[in-house]
């Protein structure tokens, strides 16, 4: 792929399917990711870097669907960490929830690799918190985070929407039952520092009441 021959063949490519190149370089990663496994993580790495700017979709979950928040005081010690960490990494969180066993981001990255550096010191944090808290030792959190840019402006609405109401599909009735979302920002007009609007939150209406 830093071949100078082969990047301008995958740009005449692109141009020939008529895709974004955020869509054409997702699918060409799913193909050699799906043709080639053992070269995942190196193709999942250069596709991240590629696309700082963009909007993620990030998913974390916890070794073997094991719990990773047990009380409300987890639950905060996270979100406040999420948040130094977004900040010190130059990462706009658009929209977030913390389940019980896992933990969705919408965001996105200023700078090269920077989510991945911000979800690894948030990590090491949080893994260092729980181990002290509970006396355990070993993996919190299964192998690296999962990530899933977003190809066009209106999946970034579809995945406020997945996010939010993922609580509702799990165990309340409804999305503000659950505490730790950005729900409460977005749907309540809450303050919640860890949340950004997106332009296209923004764009649903002039009135927040009314979003």
């Amino acid at each position: 792929i830093a071949s100078k021959h082969v990047r301008r063949r995958l740009f005449r490519l692109r141009a020939r399917c008529a895709i974004g190149e955020a869509q054409f370089f997702g699918l060409l990663a799913e193909i050699i990711i799906g043709r080639f496994p053992r070269f995942a993580s190196g193709v999942e790495a250069v596709v991240r870097t590629e696309r700082a700017g963009f909007p993620w979709h990030i998913i974390q979950c916890g070794n073997n669907c094991a719990v990773c928040f047990h009380a409300e005081d987890d639950y905060r010690r996270y979100h406040e960490d999420l948040s130094k960490q977004a900040s010190r990494f130059g990462c706009a969180i658009y929209a977030y929830v913390l389940m019980t066993n896992h933990v969705h981001l919408l965001l996105t990255l200023q700078k090269t690799d920077s989510v991945g550096q911000m979800m690894k010191h948030l990590g090491q944090r949080y893994v260092l918190y729980v181990n002290r808290t509970y006396h355990r030792s070993g993996a919190l959190w299964e192998r690296r985070f999962r990530s899933c840019l977003t190809q066009s402006e209106g999946y970034v609405l579809a995945c406020y929407r997945h996010l939010e109401l993922n609580p509702v599909r799990r165990h309340v009735r409804h999305p503000r039952d659950h505490r730790w979302s950005s729900f409460h920002a977005d749907g309540d007009g809450k303050q919640d520092a860890l949340v950004t609007p997106h332009a296209q939150y923004l764009g649903l209406a002039q009135k927040e009441s009314a979003r």
